[in-house]
């Protein structure tokens, strides 16, 4: 009989969550590699902050040059500065990976022909943690 990959994330999630409440009961703090943010929500949230957007923003459909550029420049920072390949970022902000692959090639013709974008990059490095 074939296993459930389903059911076997579950009791391997079961009991992880129970290790977890056993040993808070024992006084040992949990491992922060296990409760840790993952790296790209915290990363994604710094960028979204210095860029002045939203998740939601990022992931507006809206083909207009202003929320356009703010996803080529997130995405091209999380992909080149930060080494979060297409698919993770694509799975954060519920888009298709061609998207995210997409805005990394617009972002290297953009920053070479247009000075306004360079201009707004650069704006954007400087303010970034």
């Amino acid at each position: 009989m074939p296993i459930d990959k389903t059911e076997a994330y579950k009791v391997v999630f079961f009991q992880l969550e129970n290790l977890l409440n056993t040993l808070k009961q024992l006084g040992f703090a949990p491992c922060p590699v296990l409760i840790e943010e993952n790296g790209i929500e915290q990363k994604a949230r710094e960028l979204e902050q210095v860029y002045d957007t939203s998740k939601e923003e990022m992931t507006n459909k809206c083909k207009k040059r202003q929320y356009s550029d703010k996803r080529t420049i997130v995405f091209f920072c999380l992909n080149q500065c930060n080494g979060f390949g297409p698919s993770e970022i694509a799975k954060h902000y519920g888009v298709n990976h061609s998207t995210v692959i997409h805005h990394i090639k617009k972002f290297r013709d953009l920053v070479v022909t247009d000075e306004m974008f360079q201009k707004v990059y650069n704006e954007i490095t400087h303010l970034l943690p």
